[in-house]
């Protein structure tokens, strides 16, 4: 004999229906709307907030403490002309030794305040992909929980990430990270290729025992 489960069909503030079993955190919930109905033709709407309310984000506490922790090794202060427009000579053999050394020592110095950057860029993109898939995992399993019909991958990620406001806030802000990100990794591959030319000038007078003063 097949046994018959208590549950409650509902719908969610977008229209998409769902169901609550015995077990899910908005059985209760559901079965409390039920029996305050005046209509039992109307249909029992559950708002997102209160369908995903215990979801949390946290993972600026995390990318802190793992900053914090890195705070015993050394990283490169922003350079005091870092912002300034700057226009790289077009013929770097014109250059004197001394003009030669101020490029390189300032370009060095920029790549390394860059690469910082980097580096703690990375921390939060780490936290954040790290603290949006485990949120997601878990509301994709509450979704298909409560889905009477089986629902595609896609549209329970979709309904998650767009029920969920603190998921929608970390895809948000992943999008954001990796963007700063590529552009400093960019800026980065810049400011390497210009040091190779310097680097490269320097070796051909060391070389040639051309001398620039």
């Amino acid at each position: 004999m097949t046994e018959i489960v208590e549950s409650y069909k509902f719908k969610d503030d977008k229209g998409m229906d769902w169901v609550a079993y015995p077990g899910d955190t908005l059985f209760a919930e559901v079965k409390k709307r039920y029996a305050e109905r005046k209509d039992a033709t109307q249909d029992v709407v559950i708002p997102s907030s209160i369908m995903f309310s215990d979801e949390k984000s946290g993972w600026q506490e995390l990318a802190k403490k793992v900053k914090e922790d890195l705070g015993n090794y050394s990283f490169f202060l922003k350079p005091k002309t870092f912002g300034q427009n700057l226009e790289f000579p077009e013929d770097t053999t014109k250059l004197t030794s001394e003009q030669l050394g101020q490029w390189m020592g300032r370009l060095e110095s920029y790549r390394s305040f860059v690469q910082t950057q980097l580096a703690f860029l990375d921390v939060d993109r780490t936290m954040a992909q790290g603290v949006f898939d485990i949120s997601l995992g878990k509301a994709m399993g509450t979704l298909e929980g409560r889905s009477e019909k089986k629902k595609l991958k896609e549209v329970l990620q979709a309904s998650a990430i767009t029920s969920i406001p603190k998921l929608k806030e970390i895809k948000t802000k992943l999008i954001e990270l990796d963007a700063k990100y590529q552009a400093l990794d960019r800026l980065n591959q810049i400011y390497t290729g210009q040091i190779f030319t310097l680097s490269r000038e320097m070796s051909r007078r060391q070389g040639s025992g051309d001398k620039y003063t």
